[in-house]
């Protein structure tokens, strides 16, 4: 997956030489702990018939790199207790370049909001006060065949977005820290239907269907194509979701779905939905050696 130039790209992303780099491995940090929690080939694993590059989209406003050198983030159950819906996340990392062959070893960090829309480790006017806080991130290091499993709960939304789930790749050997350079960022999104059905507990999802930004096509991220981005979801509302998705990344090509479709409105200033983050020192204590990571915008 290529990382398009774009003005909402991580600036610290060369995207080139920084891409490239990493796709032929760095030294690592963290193995053990890493290794421990591989992906275990579960029932729920993603399918796929086609070879595809993912679209490749901004990391958003709470990336909350600085936690990426954290060992407590190294885990399966990214839950720590949130109310929500069970949700089973299946990710299956390949290489377009090589025929989609599986990507063993890639370090695949995931985050998402809560129930209420909000994220962790940052605390802000539209976003709740969540500094210090690690709730629903994670990071695990695929199996053999390019898988990972994370124990979640449906997502969200807030304004102006849909709901979405955003996935970053580290392939094997990344030095995870706040600088380090994924070879892939993308976010995945849910059927209507299945959104829908989540929304309607009003008791878990108290804010209700999102009628901000009712469709795919008026959302400032997958406003231009959701084709290599929409997860496949079993299960129900009632029972819990199991959802997966192939993520092929290449350092060749790109999706014509890739960038930010300026579908939608732009969030507030600093802190806000569709800024960068707040400014200041890091939202959560980062682990020693490991700096502060650059804003991202959206």
């Amino acid at each position: 997956m290529t990382q398009r130039p774009s003005a909402h790209r991580d600036p610290t992303d060369d995207p080139v030489g920084g891409r490239r780099s990493a796709l032929r491995a760095l030294g690592a940090v963290g193995a053990a702990s890493l290794a421990s929690c591989r992906g275990t080939g579960p029932a729920s694993a993603p399918t796929s018939t086609r070879c595809v590059i993912t679209a490749t989209e901004t990391a958003g406003p709470f990336p909350l790199l600085s936690v990426l050198g954290n060992p407590a983030l190294v885990r399966k159950d990214i839950t720590e207790g949130k109310a929500g819906i069970p949700l089973t996340l299946a990710l299956k990392i390949v290489d377009h370049d090589q025929a989609c062959a599986a990507l063993n070893g890639a370090a695949i960090y995931i985050w998402h909001c809560d129930a209420n829309g909000e994220y962790s480790g940052y605390s802000a006017r539209e976003n709740g006060t969540h500094a210090r806080e690690t709730f629903l991130r994670g990071v695990q290091l695929t199996d053999a065949d390019g898988q990972v499993t994370f124990t979640t709960i449906f997502p969200g939304w807030y304004m102006p977005r849909l709901t979405h789930i955003h996935v970053q790749v580290f392939v094997a050997g990344s030095v995870l820290s706040a600088g380090a350079v994924a070879a892939a960022t993308t976010q995945v999104c849910f059927p209507d239907a299945v959104t829908a059905a989540a929304y309607d507990n009003a008791v878990l999802y108290p804010k209700g269907p999102n009628r901000v930004t009712p469709t795919y096509a008026s959302d400032q991220v997958f406003g231009n194509g959701i084709g290599t981005e929409l997860l496949t979801v079993s299960g129900s509302a009632t029972t819990g979701y199991h959802a997966g998705i192939v993520i092929g990344m290449s350092s060749t090509g790109n999706s014509p779905e890739s960038g930010d479709a300026g579908g939608g409105p732009r969030g507030p200033g600093p802190g806000g939905m569709g800024g960068p983050p707040p400014g200041g020192p890091p939202p959560f204590p980062a682990p020693p050696g490991i700096g502060r990571a650059a804003p991202e915008r959206n």
